[in-house]
């Protein structure tokens, strides 16, 4: 399931500007394949606490931003937030390669 998780937010942060812009599609699918994964995603607790409490932190802000997202009508997300969240999402990407 991890790897299924690790895809999902791979896909996501790979999207190009037009598609992050599209009003449907491929950007809709991930984010809510994004707000079903993002908290699956282990904190690698073997690490030591505090790299399991950064991952945990940033697995919750993925989780709160792309939540907000969804909570916006598609047509009118705005490019900025979306390109924010893609940020999260690489950063918490990041995060679990460096746990590995």
């Amino acid at each position: 399931y991890e790897g299924a998780a690790m895809a999902t937010l791979d896909a996501f942060v790979q999207l190009s500007q037009d598609e992050l812009d599209e009003k449907e599609g491929k950007c809709e699918e991930l984010l809510f394949s994004l707000a079903h994964v993002v908290l699956e995603v282990p904190s690698q607790r073997e690490r030591g606490a505090e790299a399991a409490s950064a991952l945990a932190a940033q697995r919750t802000r993925v989780y709160d931003a792309t939540m907000a997202l969804l909570e916006v009508p598609a047509g009118e997300r705005d490019l900025r937030t979306l390109r924010i969240v893609q940020l999260h999402v690489k950063r918490l990407l990041s995060l679990c390669r460096a746990s590995h």
